[in-house]
């Protein structure tokens, strides 16, 4: 099974996991620190890519889950509610991709907030076409 979405552009209804916590009636969503500065969401194309990274990223304790969420959802958080923390989207990032030794490589997989949105309202390149 081809596991690539650069056959069919993304729009509002593709689906993503997240790793969320829900307490006191908010959502929390774990970010990435980058070394360049500014902070990622990490967004993942398939659960067990979720799942791995929850699993080996230091999740074990606090209540972290996987959630499918579509990206109109997403799209939807990272305009309102996440975007004064989140300048950056990192798709499918290991869980080591976030550590000082492996710094640098999570940049590979990270598009800026605005060029996530944009390529998933038809305004700006299909994901998987360009890494910039």
């Amino acid at each position: 099974m081809l596991k690539s979405r650069a056959a069919r552009p993304p729009n509002l209804a593709t689906s993503y996991w997240l790793i969320e916590k829900h307490e006191a009636g908010r959502t929390e969503v774990p970010t990435i620190h980058l070394e360049s500065g500014g902070e990622a969401l990490p967004v993942f194309s398939w659960v067990e890519e979720a799942r791995m990274f929850l699993d080996l990223g230091g999740f074990e304790e606090g209540g972290w889950a996987i959630r499918e969420s579509t990206a109109g959802r997403l799209v939807s958080m990272l305009e309102e509610d996440l975007r004064a923390e989140v300048e950056f989207v990192a798709l499918d990032p290991m869980p080591e991709m976030a550590t000082p030794m492996f710094g640098t490589m999570i940049y590979l997989v990270t598009l800026n907030r605005q060029s996530f949105i944009d390529s998933h309202i038809g305004k700006g390149e299909p994901l998987g076409r360009r890494l910039e």
